[in-house]
C-alpha cells in the first residue's frame, strides 16, 4: 500500500452511517421526551392553571354538546354558525376531538381580569388543526406564523396572541403572557390555581360527578361595590367564593355552593334566598307553571360560612322549562316587547382570540 494510500481519510462503511444515524434518532428521540415531558398537560384540570386566575370554568365538551342545553341555546338559535363555517373550510370538525375545555381569568396581580385563557385537551391531529386555523385566519385577512414559547411550539397571530401546543392531547389559547405563565404551571416552575385549598376544595365538592363546573374569587373591589349599592342585604358583598356543578347530559342536576365572610353572613344569605322562593311560589301564575315544581325541588341551606343549593331535574321537567320560556317569549312579541337581536349573519369564528 503506498503512502498517499495509507494517509487518504477512510471512508466510513453503510453500516458504520446507519448506526451512527440511529443513534442520534434515538438520542434526540430521548431528549424531545425529557423536554417535552415537562410541557404535558397535568390529569387535574387545576394544575393547568396558574395561580393568578381568579375564575375557572372546566367543561366536559362531549357531554355538553349532547346536551338539550347546547340544542336549544346554540344551535337552534343559530348561534353555532361560526363553527360550521369553520368545519366547512376545514372539512372537519375542531371541537370533535375535545375532551375538556378549560377556560380561566387571570391577570400578573392577584384578582386582577386582565386576559382570558383557554386549554383544550383532547386527540389532536397537531399539523391538520394548525392548517385550519391559518386557513380560517387568513380568510379573514389576518395571518398565524409558527413561533417557540419557552421551548414549546406555538403559532402566533396578530398582536400578542399565542396558541401553543403542550405534548400530544394540549392546546392553551390566550395571551402570550397567559400561555407563558400556564407552561410555568405544567411544568410546576410556578404555583398553580390547585394549590390554593379553598379553591382545591370547592372543585371537588361541587364537580364530583358534574360535566360543567366552575370556581371563582370575588374580587374585594366587586364586594365593596355591590356593599354600597345593595344597602342591608348584599350577596355579593358578603360572597368571598363560588362553586357550581352541573350535569346537563341527562336531565339537570346542579349544586352551588357560596362561601361568604363568615357564619352570619351565610345564615343571612340563606333566608334572604329562601324568601325569594317563597315569594315567587306565592304567586299562582308562578306556583302552577312548570317554574313551581322546579322551585319547590331546590334545596337551600347554610352550613357554616357556606351557603349550600341543590337541585336536581330529568328531561321532561327541562324539556317543559324550555317550552315555558319559549311561550314567555312569545307573550312578550304579542305584547309587543322587544327581544333579543337575532344572532349575526356571519358570527365570529373560533379563532376570534389570533385574530386581535
Amino acid at each position: 500500500m503506498t503512502e498517499a494510500a495509507q494517509s487518504a481519510p477512510r471512508r466510513p462503511s453503510t453500516r458504520t452511517l446507519g448506526f451512527g444515524l440511529a443513534t442520534l434518532m434515538i438520542v434526540g428521540a430521548l431528549g424531545a421526551y425529557f423536554w417535552f415531558r415537562g410541557a404535558t398537560l397535568d390529569a387535574d384540570p387545576l394544575q393547568n392553571v396558574p395561580a393568578t386566575a381568579s375564575a375557572v370554568l372546566h367543561l366536559d365538551v362531549p357531554a355538553v354538546r349532547g346536551s338539550a342545553f347546547w340544542r336549544r341555546l346554540v344551535v337552534e338559535p343559530g348561534y353555532g354558525g361560526g363553527l360550521d363555517r369553520v368545519a366547512e373550510r376545514c372539512g372537519f370538525d375542531p371541537l370533535s376531538g375535545v375532551a375538556t375545555l378549560t377556560g380561566f381569568a387571570e391577570g400578573e396581580e392577584r384578582w386582577s381580569l386582565d386576559h382570558v385563557g383557554f386549554i383544550a385537551r383532547g386527540e389532536f391531529k397537531q399539523e391538520r388543526l394548525g392548517e385550519c386555523v391559518r386557513s380560517v385566519v387568513g380568510e379573514e385577512g389576518g395571518t398565524v406564523v409558527r413561533v417557540d414559547m419557552e421551548g414549546v411550539p406555538a403559532v402566533a397571530g396578530e398582536g400578542d396572541s399565542r396558541a401553543a401546543f403542550l405534548g400530544s392531547d394540549g392546546v392553551v389559547l390566550g395571551h402570550e403572557d397567559t400561555v407563558t405563565r400556564v407552561i410555568g404551571a405544567v411544568r410546576d416552575e410556578h404555583p398553580a390555581v390547585g394549590s390554593d385549598a379553598v379553591v382545591r376544595s370547592l372543585f371537588e365538592r361541587v364537580g364530583r360527578g358534574r360535566e360543567v363546573v366552575f370556581v371563582g374569587r370575588v374580587p374585594p373591589r366587586w364586594r365593596d361595590a355591590a356593599a354600597r349599592a345593595a344597602g342591608d342585604v348584599s350577596l355579593l358583598g358578603e360572597l368571598e367564593q363560588v362553586g357550581f356543578g352541573a350535569r346537563v347530559s341527562r336531565g339537570f342536576a346542579f349544586g352551588a355552593l357560596l362561601r361568604m365572610h363568615d357564619d352570619d353572613a351565610a345564615e343571612t344569605v340563606a333566608a334572604h334566598l329562601r324568601g325569594l322562593v317563597e315569594q315567587a311560589l306565592a304567586r299562582p301564575l308562578v306556583s302552577l307553571s312548570p317554574l313551581g315544581p322546579a322551585l319547590r325541588r331546590v334545596n337551600l341551606v347554610a352550613e357554616g360560612q357556606e351557603v349550600n343549593i341543590a337541585g336536581e331535574y330529568d328531561d321532561e321537567q327541562v324539556a317543559r322549562l324550555f317550552e315555558l320560556a319559549g311561550q314567555l317569549g312569545d307573550l312578550q312579541d304579542a305584547l309587543g316587547g322587544r327581544r333579543a337581536a337575532p344572532p349575526p349573519t356571519n358570527p365570529p369564528v373560533p379563532d376570534e382570540t389570533l385574530r386581535r
